[in-house]
């Protein structure tokens, strides 16, 4: 077996891997806001794309050299066109300071539970709770009913997000591999 699929590995040629942590937290209410939340309308695109498009990225795209550099830096505004054409996601959720954007956080509805698919804060709102508030408006006003849970990923090594969800009550749940194919 090992020969067979050592061989397969080999013609497939896998050029990036990645293992994949995923995260759960189930509904519970909380009362900490460090920032005012509101879903996001079409007038704040401008500033999300800005944001989106901010060099702080640490998904796997971002990471795959053989990925074009426009493709990697673009990803995250890919996603949000595709939330405002109503293709991806259930719901954006922006984190407002000063009037301005300091984050957002798109989420997937899935049959049994809410799906982080994104979430991003500007670079000079990290560390700021931005992040938590963001998560916390989301639990609040989203999973009082049916689903009342929510799960999200992140790569192995990236420690920032690891940290972040467990700080904000996430549980490990399992894990799982990645591969880029490139022909």
């Amino acid at each position: 077996k090992k020969k067979i699929k050592k061989s397969i590995l080999q013609k497939i040629k896998i050029s990036f891997a990645s293992q994949l942590l995923f995260f759960k937290k189930n509904y519970k209410f909380t009362n900490n806001h460090n920032s005012d939340c509101r879903l996001a309308s079409k007038k704040d695109i401008p500033q999300l794309k800005k944001i989106a498009i901010e060099s702080t990225s640490n998904s796997r795209f971002a990471k795959d050299l053989k990925l074009p550099k426009i493709f990697r830096k673009s990803i995250r505004w890919f996603w949000l066109k595709n939330f405002f054409k109503g293709y991806r996601g259930s719901h954006l959720i922006v984190s407002v300071i000063n009037k301005k954007i300091a984050g957002f956080l798109l989420i997937l509805r899935k049959k049994y539970c809410w799906q982080i698919d994104l979430i991003v804060v500007k670079k000079g709102y990290q560390k700021k709770s931005v992040g938590s508030s963001l998560v916390n408006y989301f639990n609040n006003n989203f999973m009082k009913s049916f689903p009342k849970k929510i799960i999200c990923g992140t790569q192995a090594d990236n420690y920032k997000a690891i940290n972040f969800y467990r700080k904000n009550n996430f549980v490990s749940s399992n894990k799982v591999y990645i591969y880029h194919l490139h022909r």
